[in-house]
């Protein structure tokens, strides 16, 4: 799978979630414009992190595929290697989140931890 594929099929994903998101932002306007004289829309800046994300998901899913020492599998430290410096304190959590949407953890009988890209992101 390239990586335009992979850009394609994210936001296909991120489609489906756009009306749940419609939704709660026009709710959320209507109750917050009443209430706070100082409410304002989300500007394009919550769009550019969103297009920083999917930047970040199409390099650990290339990372993964074909940077790491095995092409289809990296280990938690190659991989640490490899992002730590992109990434901001406290976004761990998302990291690893991104991580488990194009792979999956399994643990070598050695006990290191091994991700390995899913059947639907290789290429």
């Amino acid at each position: 799978m390239t990586s335009s594929e992979l850009l394609s099929r994210m936001r296909a994903r991120n489609r489906l979630l756009e009306p749940v998101a419609a939704q709660e932002t026009e709710r959320m306007q209507e109750g917050a414009e009443e209430d706070n004289p100082d409410y304002s829309i989300p500007t394009t800046s919550s769009v550019a992190s969103q297009e920083e994300h999917i930047e970040l998901l199409t390099d650990i899913r290339n990372y993964v595929a074909f940077g790491a020492s095995v092409n289809g599998r990296a280990s938690t430290r190659e991989i640490l290697s490899e992002f730590t410096e992109r990434l901001p304190s406290g976004s761990s959590p998302l990291f690893k989140f991104m991580l488990s949407e194009v792979c999956e953890f399994y643990r070598m009988p050695s006990g290191e931890g091994v991700w390995r890209l899913l059947n639907e992101f290789r290429w």
